[in-house]
């Protein structure tokens, strides 16, 4: 995983519309940063929930697995002139820091990435003061039913998945209520919002796909297959153009919502 992210960690988020970054600005927007507000976004990537929570005001830290996607988060806000920001590698599952550190927690597409998100889960609760938030979008749902002709394709080019699932399963949204739940939240809201990508064409979807949470899956294509599979599966996307000659990939974000300590 690590390595995934670090080979990632230039084009993140930086082809066709900036969607983790874009879904950083709604998250924290929904848990509602406050200035002066200590933060935490545990696992942050390029930035996506830091740098929206610290121009909110408040005073962020973020963890992840990758010195790459460290390195640039920390770029980011000094050429935004944010001061209130501190970046570090760390364990976006089990965060370093002492028990009620933190006002807020966020988790930016990172609990489906986890070995054990019900552990992770606690261990945001941990770090949380008494009344604290917690805010976390995962992947509802990915492609669409139109896509699945290429999904197949993409997959006849994989080689069998070296990394484990998570040990809990985050579906359906019930399911994820309930970890949250049992994990010291209360007042818990968990809800799915569309979100639709496009992209200039198959060439832009291809580049996508490596330049986004789809790298992992991608990996898995063999590289001395990759061209071939580039051809076949744009060839097959192609025909998904809109009238203008873009393409939708069509997303559902699970937003998730609750409260340290609150009944």
């Amino acid at each position: 995983m690590a390595r995934i992210y670090r080979e990632a960690a230039a084009d993140y988020d930086q082809v066709g519309p900036a969607f983790y970054a874009a879904n950083g600005e709604r998250l924290v927007a929904r848990v509602g940063v406050a200035a002066g507000e200590q933060v935490l976004d545990a696992g942050c990537g390029r930035g996506a929930c830091v740098l929206p929570a610290a121009e909110a005001g408040g005073r962020v830290v973020g963890v992840d697995l990758s010195p790459e996607m460290v390195g640039l988060t920390r770029v980011a806000a000094e050429r935004r002139g944010l001061t209130s920001v501190a970046v570090k590698v760390g364990d976006a599952q089990a965060p370093e820091f002492p028990e009620g550190t933190f006002d807020v927690v966020l988790s930016g597409f990172v609990l489906r990435l986890l070995p054990d998100p019900a552990a992770a889960l606690r261990s945001y609760a941990r770090v949380l003061k008494s009344g604290g938030r917690f805010g976390a979008t995962i992947y509802a749902s990915t492609f669409g039913a139109e896509w699945e002709p290429v999904r197949a394709l993409l997959e006849s080019f994989m080689a069998p998945a070296t990394t484990r699932p998570p040990v809990v399963e985050l579906d359906p949204a019930e399911r994820l209520a309930e970890l949250m739940s049992d994990a010291g939240f209360g007042e818990v809201n968990v809800e799915d919002e569309p979100f639709d990508i496009w992209l200039a064409g198959p060439d832009e979807w291809w580049h996508y796909m490596w330049a986004s949470g789809y790298r992992g899956m991608m990996d898995r294509i063999p590289a001395d297959r990759r061209e071939e599979a580039r051809r076949v599966a744009c060839e097959a996307a192609d025909a998904l153009r809109a009238a203008d000659g873009r393409l939708l990939l069509p997303q559902t974000v699970r937003y998730a919502l609750g409260v340290r300590g609150v009944a």
